[in-house]
């Protein structure tokens, strides 16, 4: 669920205020240790059982200039009646490596989320972790036909389904330069297809810098082609 986030700039007024959509999960601290790489990612501060803290996204963090001990407001919709956002405290910065995760993911305790969304000892859900991650489409179903309806059961490819769709993209897109470079010289392929293509990948939040490297390689082949 989609939730909304304050952040108020120290002594700026209502048009200093910044917000931003983001996706707000709890974590029991102990157990993520023993089946994620959670506190590996985290790159400054931690995580802890403290209340109020939080660690975000490295990318989230740059766009609201968070550093360890800035405050941020989060507003939820179980909160909405309370008339005012709750304050917490940024307690670590994480980095995954994957912009969506970076840019749009905070991270509580378990008892901290809990109180957030009013959930007391419940929970919204719960994560699995395989051993063998080839097998999760066939205990997904496994999984769906134990629990039945309401419950939903998702594995890590439908939760990844935008960073499998922009693998897929680039495979198509370094393909048809690594082709164009056969009956092209590379300046065509830069002045005209480069401008068509670079919308789409700037779209998808790619590094140009990592991007251009890798059409420089495949444009190798207008030089060894005829």
């Amino acid at each position: 669920q989609r939730r909304l986030v304050l952040h108020r700039r120290a002594g700026a007024g209502p048009k200093g205020e910044m917000s931003a959509g983001v996706l707000v999960r709890g974590v029991d601290i102990e157990g993520e240790k023993t089946v994620s790489k959670f506190f590996d990612y985290v790159t400054h501060g931690t995580l802890s059982h403290n209340e109020g803290g939080v660690v975000v996204g490295s990318e989230l963090s740059k766009r609201f200039n968070f550093t360890i001990g800035s405050p941020l407001y989060i507003l939820t919709q179980a909160n909405q009646s309370e008339r005012a956002p709750r304050r917490y405290t940024v307690e670590g910065i994480f980095s995954s490596g994957m912009y969506d995760y970076d840019a749009n993911l905070i991270f509580l305790n378990l008892k901290n989320a809990q109180r957030l969304f009013h959930l007391e000892n419940s929970v919204s859900g719960v994560s699995v972790y395989l051993k063998n991650v080839e097998s999760a489409q066939e205990l997904k179903k496994a999984f769906q036909r134990s629990l039945g309806f309401p419950y939903q059961v998702r594995t890590w490819m439908d939760l990844n389904k935008t960073l499998f769709g922009a693998l897929k993209l680039e495979k198509i897109v370094m393909f048809l330069i690594f082709v164009l470079g056969w009956p092209f010289e590379w300046p065509a392929i830069v002045l005209v297809f480069l401008p068509i293509l670079y919308p789409v990948i700037a779209g998808l939040k790619y590094d140009p810098i990592w991007f251009g490297a890798l059409i420089a390689v495949n444009l190798q082949t207008a030089f060894l082609s005829p």
